[in-house]
């Protein structure tokens, strides 16, 4: 709640200052001394000279100890309801490291699965930091932060990305950072806070091996017992032997070029860098090829420019191979026979296309799916001297400030209390 330029973090404290006003009125009527005329009341002024004092104004006063009294509880009631300035501070960055793979992912449509188990355990996390984290900052350890608000959850590409990726899990032991795994760390960090969301083991598939779908079943891998539809690639139209070698991999994969499976591979293609009309020679892993401009275009789509595109290999002016998830792609250009060791070739080319397979969305790895131990989670040891609270010394002083006046009205009632 904000009354400018104040900020009250607890506002609902703020009605209990009627309720000090209502006693403070109602001890005053209490208080008040009737008024007695006195014709000898010159006689009494003149042999008491401290009574001077209006009688009748002093009948109407409260006695001093109860209005200091009621002035510590009103200054207890502002610190209580946590005042500080509206004028923003520094931005508190809580840092999310998230662990790569499927382990938090795999049982993503559970409402008691590991993910929604995740975000319950940040958000108590947070919310226990004080101050406050401003932002929520989110790592998968392979691309840029993603920002969010406090409460804030990563998109669906973000978390889909993460389960895909295959990068280590390393995060820093910092204080403003909170690790988010499914296993509990071991060793603990020192610094840094962790959320574990334990979960037991979670059958299904893990891999494709020729023949059929293989799975984890009570810690065993267990090829699948037939009828299960395998998964599918779209077949090239090259003819070049880069586009035969396509077709004897996928082959050797056990892919089909149709049915009901997952599609985990599309041919698709890169625009021709420019190059001279006598070619040029590329090469890797041991081999090398000379390639040429060709005349005709293709009639393929292109490489799906928000994938995360790796160019595989590359001519002087531009990309030749390129692979994203679930797509490969080659420039229409006319390729010479390769040079070198036929083996190292086709192995060469082997990690090529198997590198660009898509998951299933059913398919996680044996690691993911495996018994993840019990659930924890640790607080960090959030820094206030990187995150200093500029309100902490305001509430202090009104804290102070009331309990000193609190004292001196109990004081003065005990130096009223008869002896």
């Amino acid at each position: 709640m904000s009354l400018w330029p104040i900020v009250w973090e607890r506002p609902i404290a703020l009605a209990l200052l009627p309720l000090w006003l209502a006693l403070w009125w109602f001890l005053r009527q209490e208080q008040r001394r009737p008024e007695v005329w006195s014709g000898a009341i010159e006689f009494w002024r003149a042999v008491s000279p401290e009574s001077t004092r209006d009688v009748a104004r002093e009948g109407r006063l409260t006695p001093r100890w109860i209005v200091w009294a009621l002035a510590g509880l009103g200054l207890g009631t502002i610190a209580l309801a946590g005042p500080r300035g509206a004028a923003p501070g520094p931005a508190r960055v809580l840092h999310l490291h998230l662990q790569p793979g499927g382990a938090l992912w795999i049982d993503r449509d559970d409402p008691a699965g590991r993910w929604q188990r995740a975000r319950q355990a940040i958000a108590r996390q947070a919310a226990a930091l004080e101050p406050e984290p401003s932002v929520w900052l989110w790592h998968d350890g392979a691309s840029a932060p993603l920002e969010t608000e406090p409460d804030g959850s990563p998109p669906q590409a973000f978390l889909e990305r993460l389960a895909r990726s295959a990068a280590p899990f390393a995060p820093p032991d910092r204080a403003d950072a909170l690790w988010v795994q499914a296993a509990a760390p071991d060793p603990k960090p020192l610094a840094a806070g962790w959320v574990a969301t334990g979960g037991d083991e979670r059958a299904g598939p893990v891999g494709w091996d020729r023949g059929g779908w293989v799975h984890l079943e009570g810690g065993q891998l267990v090829p699948e017992s037939g009828g299960a539809a395998r998964p599918r690639w779209e077949p090239t139209s090259e003819r070049s032997w880069i586009g035969d070698f396509a077709r004897l991999w996928a082959a050797d994969r056990g892919l089909a070029t149709e049915g009901d499976g997952p599609l985990v591979l599309s041919v698709r293609s890169l625009p021709a860098p420019a190059l001279a009309s006598d070619g040029e020679v590329v090469g890797r892993d041991g081999w090398s090829a000379a390639v040429t401009p060709r005349e005709a275009s293709p009639s393929v789509a292109p490489l799906d420019g928000k994938s995360e595109v790796e160019v595989w290999l590359a001519a002087s002016r531009g990309p030749l191979l390129a692979r994203a998830p679930g797509q490969v792609a080659w420039a229409h250009v006319e390729w010479s026979e390769p040079r070198g060791d036929p083996a190292q070739v086709a192995l060469s080319f082997a990690d090529f296309f198997d590198g660009a397979l898509a998951a299933p969305p059913e398919m996680a790895s044996p690691e993911a799916r495996a018994d993840q131990g019990e659930a924890g989670e640790s607080a960090p040891r959030w820094d206030l001297a990187a995150y200093p609270d500029p309100s902490r010394w305001q509430r202090g002083a009104l804290t102070a400030l009331a309990a000193l006046v609190a004292a001196l009205a109990l004081l003065r009632a005990a130096t009223l209390a008869p002896r």
